[in-house]
């Protein structure tokens, strides 16, 4: 449901005309906000029960309703001062109530008691209050005034929450992450549900605006409702990008308390920053109010989707998904099983529409899914033009007349890609290589070499890589600013890299600054093998900026069983050459065992002109954390 005027009057409209209708609704009974059996379920006596030291404008549910935070966000130490993540001025009843927690929660109690209308305004709130106070006489919501949150609890009744996130997309810098919200429906999946989402109040069309201004704290996020089917279309078709739906084992006592507190929130602002309060910290900030005391200290470091996701399973627990899978998914699963010759072939009859009847039927079922999907992603391109999606759409009508049965994507596959089961962000680990012991660390993210369920392969996003040699004497190897790769094969799409790396020349040939901006493209010859060709421009040794640089590599993934365990062997390999200037490289193979860890050995030469080469057989270890 959106609310907006139109809505709201047509709200009054029917209490007017019906006026017998809301005597149904149990939000109007005397015992609505009464604390009852369920309520004593869903604050649990032995986090909610104050401690003899602390006050009670410190409860923690208290400080979750209001979203305080400690001054510090680093600390959970309750004799800190105290700040709400809200902006709204109207979300408080005191002038000082983003920064004091004590005089909101006195000025919310006395309104309680004289306000018949608070319960309207601030129908969770006013719940928490009861159970703080059940002695106290707190005013319960009038008919006459509270149509509008009337409505509201009647059309989420008995309903199921669930979380949902989108796959990463590195071509979208606010997404490279993926994405988190929140969908409240009356069943665990339904496409007319509604989804509970925080966006960035963002209309810049500069992308430098927009990266610097979401990096900064530029932008606002507001809880927004949309019927389910109108962000799935666009992720699915549009944007290319897998959409994962997790239910929420959840008491209908916990949902009911959050929807009154998505009431409360439907017209706050809270600042937005792409890497820290984003999409996922909103999540997590919302459903914080359920088991305050469970979920980790917020920080303004980095707040993942992926990890939202994993944080929000350890405190309530997550069903099975439910997967959509995306047209580019699909379009890639069926190109595999053809030749790359064939499928260009295709492309080129699906762009110019050159295709008869008895074309249609003599397309293999690979290739007529390839083609019909092709016409499908085509039919809901933003980038062309009207016309051409018109063509498409007729064409892929005849198509469904002589459809074929569709084979499905295996669920083996879609579960490698679950990205609840993906490794953790910050890596750290240990490389020996004849005399020298070096440590190895990585703020973000993830890279080929990394265990790849719950990532496509050939993606690489590198924040903050440092190496150090620990013996025979310590110092700084090797540094990585940044490290960006799309290198997951799809026909239609270019592989990219971005890297800047500092590497000492104490300990290899091509020392200092070795940076890289390059394309070309990645193919899949099977399900497994996958190879990649770059060309760019960077620099590699002590030459110019703008050398000319050729990049090829692959990887390739054998999953296999060892006893109990589930391992993956994964053999990578890249070379890069800079004219007659510099020379490097490197091949590995590591063994993955359930995303903890991965042990493997490494292979580099390394080659400049007027220096002695360097050739090196190293054995690494890695944790993930």
């Amino acid at each position: 449901m959106v609310f907006n005027r139109k809505n709201m009057v047509l709200g009054f409209v029917s209490i007017v005309l019906s006026p017998l209708l809301w005597a149904q609704v149990g939000i109007f009974r005397a015992d609505a906000f009464s604390v009852s059996p369920m309520q004593e379920t869903l604050f649990e006596q032995e986090k909610f029960n104050i401690h003899s030291n602390q006050k009670v404008w410190e409860n923690p549910y208290w400080l979750a309703l209001l979203h305080y935070k400690a001054a510090s966000q680093l600390s959970t130490d309750l004799s800190k001062d105290w700040v709400s993540d809200i902006e709204t001025p109207t979300f408080f009843l005191t002038p000082n109530g983003k920064l004091d927690p004590k005089a909101e929660l006195l000025a919310n109690l006395k309104s309680a008691k004289q306000d018949a209308e608070y319960g309207c305004r601030f129908p969770a709130r006013l719940r928490l209050l009861q159970h703080l106070y059940p002695k106290a006489s707190l005013s319960t919501p009038k008919e006459a005034t509270c149509v509008a949150l009337g409505q509201w609890v009647q059309a989420f009744d008995q309903a199921q929450l669930s979380l949902v996130f989108p796959s990463q997309d590195l071509e979208q810098p606010a997404s490279v992450f993926g994405h988190l919200f929140l969908m409240v429906s009356q069943k665990a999946y339904s496409l007319n549900a509604k989804t509970a989402a925080v966006t960035a109040s963002a209309n810049d069309t500069s992308t430098v605006q927009y990266l610097y201004k979401g990096l900064t704290g530029g932008y606002t996020g507001t809880f927004k409702l949309h019927p389910f089917y109108q962000p799935l279309k666009e992720y699915l078709m549009v944007k290319g990008r897998d959409v994962w739906i997790y239910p929420i084992r959840l008491q209908p006592s916990q949902v009911r308390f959050w929807l009154e507190h998505l009431w409360e929130l439907r017209h706050v602002s809270s600042r937005y920053y792409f890497t820290s309060k984003n999409c996922a910290y909103q999540v997590i900030e919302s459903l914080r109010i359920l088991d305050p005391q469970s979920f980790s200290p917020a920080v303004d470091l980095a707040m993942l989707p992926a990890e939202g996701l994993k944080q929000i399973d350890s405190v309530f627990g997550l069903e099975v998904p439910k997967v959509e899978v995306s047209l580019n998914r699909r379009i890639h699963w069926y190109a595999r099983d053809m030749a790359f010759s064939r499928r260009m072939a295709l492309r080129g009859k699906v762009e110019s529409g050159a295709f008869s009847d008895a074309d249609i039927q003599a397309l293999s079922d690979s290739e007529w899914h390839y083609a019909s999907l092709l016409l499908q992603k085509r039919k809901h391109s933003t980038s062309l033009s009207q016309e051409k999606r018109q063509t498409a759409s007729k064409l892929f009508a005849r198509f469904r007349v002589f459809g074929r049965a569709r084979r499905p994507i295996p669920d083996l596959y879609m579960t490698a890609l679950d990205p609840l089961k993906s490794h953790e962000p910050h890596r750290m680990g240990l490389s020996y290589s004849g005399q020298r012991l070096e440590w190895h660390s990585r703020f973000l993210y993830h890279s080929v070499e990394d265990p790849e369920t719950g990532f496509d392969p050939g993606v690489d996003l590198e924040v903050g890589n440092m190496s150090a040699v620990i013996a025979p004497k310590p110092q700084l190897s090797e540094f990585g600013a940044w490290n960006m790769a799309h290198l997951t094969p799809h026909d239609d799409s270019i592989a990219w890299q971005l890297e800047a790396t500092w590497r000492s020349s104490r300990f290899r040939p091509l020392g200092g600054w070795q940076t890289f901006i390059g394309a070309g493209k990645s193919l899949a010859w099977n399900h497994n093998w996958t190879t990649y060709g770059l060309f760019g421009l960077g620099r590699m040794d002590s030459h110019s900026w703008a050398t000319p640089i050729l990049r090829v590599g692959g990887f390739h993934s054998i999953p296999f069983s060892f006893r109990t365990k589930h391992l993956s062997f994964r053999p990578l390999w890249e070379a890069s050459t800079a004219g007659e200037s510099a020379t490097r490289a490197e091949i590995g193979a590591f063994v993955q065992e359930d995303n903890r860890f991965s042990i493997g050995v490494k292979a580099l030469h390394e080659e400049a002109v007027k220096e002695e080469p360097l050739q090196q057989l190293s054995a690494e270890w890695l944790l993930y954390f």
